[in-house]
């Protein structure tokens, strides 16, 4: 199944990044030393790798984990040509690994709500034609058509509209928790909180506020959920257009009316056989 391959390899791109960089390059930009205790400390250095994967796959890209963190300290610390190469072949990765979790959200099947979506939506419609809300079945074709299909849009726009509030007020709220428990002299207005989560969620990441450190451990699955509700609402716009066109031409091919040409055409007999 196309999604559960999608979690696969996302699984293998995760496990990879920080073999690469911390165990192979040895990179103190993307693994950097645990600064509490003035060490390298292997797991923070995991951490910060599986942190640099999500915002590079998820193309928010803050741009605080980086092979360029440690040079704007110190010029001596440059990465070398090669380096340079390594994270550009790095960078092509994550966009397939992006356009693979794209996929996941493509995937309609993969949905694990979806049938029981469907179905609910159906019985809502089914409420709102008893209540004269919408026209019944019964009603007019045309007036009945056209209802179902505007009701079908406002559905599916609603159900984006409603993921996308509910996933922006879980970073909102998330972020200020982490400010609660922390450390670090750090200050975060609940409106700076939201322009963060927004900003997240859209995958455009400007990178201008910096939560506390071990709010990372919650972005590696808000990023991920992030870029798999962008490509979930895509799916979904996709999933509306071909129903639709589903409807016209249900629709159009219910408004012919059966003729005995017609019917001579379907059944491939010239006309007269069969006829006593």
């Amino acid at each position: 199944m196309p999604g559960f391959f999608s979690i696969l390899i996302t699984f293998a791109y995760y496990l990879f990044t920080p073999i690469l960089w911390c165990t192979i390059l040895r990179d103190k930009a993307i693994c950097p030393a645990d600064k509490e205790n003035n060490s390298h400390n292997s797991f923070h250095g995991w951490l910060s790798s599986l942190y640099f994967a999500s915002t590079t796959s998820s193309t928010v890209g803050y741009g605080d984990v980086s092979i360029y963190s440690l040079s704007n300290e110190d010029e001596s610390a440059e990465p070398g040509s090669w380096r340079i190469l390594i994270a550009i072949l790095f960078m092509i990765l994550s966009l397939v690994v992006s356009i693979v979790g794209f996929q996941a959200g493509l995937d309609s099947h993969f949905h694990p709500f979806r049938r029981k979506l469907d179905l609910f939506a159906q019985r809502v419609i089914e409420i709102l034609e008893d209540a004269g809300v919408i026209q019944s079945r019964n009603s007019a074709k045309d007036n009945y058509v056209f209802a179902k299909m505007r009701y079908a849009k406002f559905v599916l726009i609603s159900e984006i509209v409603i993921t996308f509030i509910i996933l922006n007020l879980i970073g909102v709220f998330a972020l200020q928790i982490s400010l609660l428990m922390t450390d670090e002299d750090i200050h975060i207005s609940w409106m700076q909180s939201l322009y963060w989560a927004v900003q997240t969620t859209t995958t455009i990441g400007y990178g201008d506020i910096s939560p506390p450190e071990g709010f990372r451990w919650f972005l590696l699955f808000y990023l991920a959920i992030s870029t798999y509700a962008v490509g979930s609402a895509l799916g979904k716009l996709r999933e509306l257009s071909t129903k639709l066109e589903s409807m016209r031409l249900l629709y159009a091919w219910q408004q012919q009316e059966a003729s005995h040409a017609m019917l001579t055409d379907f059944s491939g007999k010239p006309d007269g056989v069969g006829q006593v």
